[in-house]
Order: C-alpha cells, then structure tokens, then sequence
C-alpha cells in the first residue's frame, strides 16, 4: 500500500531514493535548443520616421518604401536610398512613433505625399528648421526637434564630451513631445 504525506512524498516503496531521484532530476541542466538563426525580414512601412544614431547628432528622415528615404541632407530635402541614409558602420536604424494625439488627421499616405512635395526644398537651419523638424512636421504637422529645443542642446552639449548618444540624451525631451522608438532595425533586414 503506498500512502502520500504532506510533501507529495510515497511512505513504502523508499521514500528517500524516490526524493533522490526528483532532486537529481531537478538539477540536471536542461537540454540546449539550438538557437534559431533570424534571418527575418523587416518590411517597413511608407510613411514611418526613421533614425540614425551618429556620432554627434541623430538624423531623421521620412521612409517612402522602395527602400527610399527622404531627408535632409547636404542642405536640402532630396529622396536617396535607405543605405545612403545610413552613413554609419552599424547600418542600424530607429524606427519611431507618436503618440495617437499628434498624427491624429495625419495617415502614413498623408506623410509621404507631405515629404514627396517637399523635396528640393532648401531652407535648412540646423536650430530651426533640421532633418528632425521635417521628419515630424511630415508626420505630426508640428515641426520639432529635441536636438534643437534650447534645454536638448544644452543637455547635449554638457553630455557630449563623455561621448554619450544623442538619442540617450535628448531622449527626455522627446519623450515629453510624444516621440519615442518602436523598433530598431539593421537595414540589411529591411525588404
């Protein structure tokens, strides 16, 4: 006749080398899985912000699909590819999002053809009118950039010399705006 006890343990077949055996059982090292290889496939959509972290600043810019992008650089808006967006060797991009209140009225259609009618336009000022003022402006209809806000370019600027990210340190700044990351991703993924 086998009985249990409180502990779930069985009186008459040996108690102690049934224990044994749990315990033993209990501490061997589970079986490794083979990990997965992730070669997945990102597809972003048009009409998403994107940014990349460089050394001293973040650029944005407006994804169109295609693998296209459009942005401000080298003083104007232009459309390149999303590998000439990306100047840096991790070839990483963020992409961000809003809060509902600021795209409200405002679909990723509605961003693209904003950013497609901007192109050429040159009135870049690296305070008042940069790559991160467009990218929002296209998507929210606020320009904004916390790199430029007075207190992100302060904070920036104290922080930069201990060779921290932009994006880290502005981070504050849009947060409070309502902008933040959704998803990093290498380009090399993007389809």
């Amino acid at each position: 006749m086998f009985k249990f006890d409180w502990l779930g343990i069985t009186t008459g077949i040996g108690p102690s080398r049934w224990l044994t055996a749990k315990l033993l059982d209990q501490n061997k090292p589970a079986k490794a899985k083979p990990k997965k290889r992730t070669n997945r496939k990102i597809r972003l959509q048009a009409g998403d912000v994107i940014r990349e972290s460089r050394i001293m600043y973040d650029h944005y810019g407006v994804y169109v699909g295609d693998l296209k992008v459009i942005h401000f650089t080298e003083g104007k808006v232009k459309k390149t590819s999303l590998h000439s967006f990306c100047r840096m060797p991790t070839k990483r991009i963020s992409v961000m999002s809003f809060k509902p209140s600021l795209i409200r009225g405002i679909n990723r259609k509605n961003c693209v053809e904003r950013a497609n009618k901007a192109l050429g336009m040159s009135n870049y000022d690296l305070i008042r009118h940069n790559c991160e003022h467009f990218a929002t402006w296209c998507r929210t209809n606020k320009p904004y950039s916390s790199q430029a806000t007075t207190q992100g370019r302060e904070y920036h600027f104290q922080h930069a010399a201990a060779g921290s990210l932009t994006s880290f340190l502005t981070k504050p700044f849009a947060d409070e705006y309502g902008m933040k990351t959704k998803k990093e991703v290498k380009i090399s993924q993007c389809v």
